[in-house]
């Protein structure tokens, strides 16, 4: 009935509309459309595209927002200087991805290399090229990671957690945002309450400072109990970051020294001299290491 990108969902082939572009920028605005979008160009920086399909960018990209509802393709990469971001629930495939956040749904395929960039990967992380290595940064996988090089010469921190479902991360990251903003508020509560208190030593009579007070007390005490529940939600939160079992970090050629690794919150020590040909696993809160063996895996 329609022309368009052609998608199995659930076992139902689905057909969505395309639109198409040769760059986006002032001319175009940001993209908000409910199929896919093509874009045989590049992104001005600045600009978002939003799209219900799939996202695919011909050339370079950098400081751009990408949200989309299925796959992003980028034929070239992006560096985002720290400001560019991908969100996506589909696979992610780019060249290089370079000092940009990244928050994939599915997995992330990477033919060069990802360098200084902040990733939230739900299943697996792929890189295929010549290089094919991981550089700096912070990245958070739920699947097995598998590339050449990981770390650099220079030490430059580089941290891999995996095993655990970047969801539960995100829900961390909130519930200690909102445990700072209610412990800023209280501490703002308790000191009105400690001057109209003061205020009503000096005139013990006054009822709209009494009222006040009464207001104030009731108020910080419902924000104590928010406080604990908080608290407590939080600890449970913490509980769950155990890795699932037989998630692999595959190093085909050089761990190098100073990478920090985790499955869930037990740590890796890379020690002070590189790997080479690794293999890292994780069988029942145990990591277990190998080297590398093609026919093993």
């Amino acid at each position: 009935l329609i022309d368009g990108h052609v998608m199995l969902k659930s076992g139902i082939v689905t057909v969505s509309p395309i639109a198409s572009f040769r760059n986006v920028d002032y001319s175009t605005g940001n993209i908000d459309f409910d199929g896919s979008v093509v874009i045989s160009g590049t992104i001005s920086d600045g600009f978002t595209v939003k799209a219900r399909g799939s996202i695919q960018v011909g050339e370079r990209i950098g400081k751009v927002k990408l949200i989309a509802g299925a796959d992003v393709i980028l034929k070239a990469g992006i560096n985002g200087s720290n400001d560019g971001s991908i969100e996506c629930e589909g696979d992610l495939y780019s060249r290089f991805i370079e000092s940009s956040n990244i928050i994939c749904g599915s997995n992330l395929f990477v033919e060069e290399s990802i360098m200084n960039s902040n990733l939230q990967v739900k299943n697996n992380i792929i890189l295929v090229g010549k290089r094919a290595e991981l550089i700096g940064g912070k990245t958070v996988l739920g699947g097995s990671l598998r590339l050449k090089k990981l770390g650099s010469s220079t030490e430059l921190k580089t941290e891999v957690i995996i095993g655990i479902d970047p969801i539960k991360f995100r829900l961390i990251d909130k519930l200690k945002t909102e445990l700072t903003e209610k412990k800023d508020m209280l501490i703002k509560l308790n000191d009105t309450k400690n001057e109209t208190e003061k205020d009503l030593k000096s005139n013990w009579n006054n009822k709209e400072n009494t009222e006040k007070l009464n207001k104030i007390i009731v108020i910080v005490e419902r924000y104590k109990d928010d406080i604990e529940n908080v608290e407590r939600e939080l600890q449970e939160a913490k509980n769950l970051l155990y890795p699932a079992n037989n998630r692999y970090i595959i190093v085909e050629y050089t761990l190098f020294s100073g990478v920090t690794i985790f499955y869930g919150k037990i740590e890796y020590n890379t020690g002070l001299i590189n790997a080479n040909k690794i293999v890292l696993k994780c069988i029942n809160n145990q990591i277990i290491e190998s080297g590398f063996n093609y026919k093993e895996i």
